[in-house]
Order: structure tokens, then sequence, then C-alpha cells
């Protein structure tokens, strides 16, 4: 029987590591079943993008059919109402955008003031549309790593870091000795003090500069969800900037 390395962990309330099929291409996804489109709750965090002007925070304050009212986090350097925007949020299938126009909404009490600059009424003009399925959202982020070849007896782990990050896979480097088809142990610090992830993946690229690019086989749905969010909340920052400038 093969020893794993001391970091190996289970994740809370989870025996078993989900395993995650393979599609035609190689890649690997959860198969998504829709009952119908997909709307963000009150409560939930969601994004309002202002098309080459802003990406702002919100969060959806009450619903109506055909539509949302949100709380908004940020202050606005360009309101304009009447040109099309979009809500985006992270659903159980990914990234969703919903096209549709918003107003501001008169409102003397509002029942969670904090941090709040607008209240919106945004009105949908359409369905909404799957951006990125949700083991596909990647963001580029620095983390510490460990490898471990779950076929090689005389395996060490290897210490690295990591160059971008997504509920599907990483890349790797500082790490070396890794074929195409390796089965590896996968166990990583997203940011100090925070959560670490397990979980077995596969090796599916080695670049020329000797970077791995490997694409998880087995995690946990926790360690999943930790990842997509961390990763979009990541590239969402990202974009926040990149539309301002």
């Amino acid at each position: 029987m093969q020893d794993f390395p001391a970091s190996t962990k289970r994740c809370a309330d989870d025996d078993a590591l989900i395993a995650v099929a393979a599609d035609a291409d190689g890649m690997r996804m959860s198969r998504a079943v829709l009952d119908g489109p997909p709307v963000p709750l009150p409560g939930d965090d969601v994004s309002l993008v202002i098309p080459d002007r802003e990406m702002l925070r919100a969060r959806v304050d009450d619903d109506f059919t055909g539509g949302l009212e949100l709380a908004v986090l940020q202050s606005s350097l360009t309101w304009n109402h009447r040109a099309t925007s979009y809500i985006e949020f992270v659903g159980a299938e990914g990234l969703w955008r919903y096209p549709g126009r918003f107003k501001p909404v008169d409102r003397a009490a509002y029942t969670d003031p904090r941090h709040v600059r607008q209240v919106l009424r945004f009105t949908f003009s359409g369905p909404p549309q799957l951006m990125q399925r949700r083991e596909f959202i990647r963001a580029d982020h620095v983390a510490t790593l460990s490898l471990f070849d779950l076929g090689d007896p005389d395996a060490v782990a290897q210490s690295g870091f990591t160059i971008n990050i997504s509920g599907g896979g990483l890349l790797a480097r500082r790490v070396s000795g890794f074929e195409v088809g390796d089965h590896l142990h996968v166990d990583m610090l997203l940011e100090p003090g925070g959560p670490r992830i397990v979980a077995e993946c596969d090796v599916v690229r080695v670049t020329p500069e000797g970077h791995v690019a490997v694409q998880f086989t087995e995690i946990c749905d926790a360690d999943r969800n930790v990842l997509v969010d961390f990763a979009y909340h990541l590239e969402r920052a990202r974009r926040e900037m990149a539309i301002s400038r």
C-alpha cells in the first residue's frame, strides 16, 4: 500500500472525493442540467457591467417579475441607464450574464444601508448567457503547492507555485520531472491563513518553460467551490481595474 504525503486531508463532512467525468476532448466538467434560467436570489453578490464604462459590485436587494432590485456597493462615475448593461453572477453551472437596462429607485428607508451607494431597478431585456462554465473560471494567482506522483512508489513531494488557478485545474511552476499522463496528488494553500485545497489530478501539458498544467480528476465539492469563488473574485477585480482605466 502506498503512503500518501503527511499533508493529505479530507473535506469536512465529505467522506469521499467527487470524481469528475471526462468529455470527448479530455476536459473534465460536470454536466449542466437546467430546469429554467437561473436568477440570483436576494442577498446574492452580483456585478453590474456598464459596457466600456464601469463594472460595479452590487447585491440583490429584491426581485420582481422580469428583473431585480440591486443595492450598488460602489460609487459610479458615469451612470448611463439608457444603454444596455449587464448583470453578472456565478451560479451552479458557471458565470452567467443577463442583458437589460436599469434606473435609479428612490427609497427613503433602506433595510441595510451599510456601504450602499445607490439602489437600482434592473429589468431583463433577454435570456441569460452562460459565459464560462464553473470549472473554467480562471485567474492568475501565485500560491504555494506540493505535487506528489501517485504512480511512483519512490516519489517525493515537490514544492512549487501556481501561475493560475481554476475550479478545473491549475498551472504550476518550479516543479520538474513530471510527464503528460502522470497522476498526481496536489496540496495547495491559496493564501497565508487561508484554506488548503487537496485533490488528485492528471498532467495534461508541460510547457517548453517547464510549467506543468494539471486537471483535477478527484476533488470534493467544498474545495472546488472555494477555488471557483476565489478565482472569480480575483478575475472580477482585474476586470474592474481594466474597465475603469
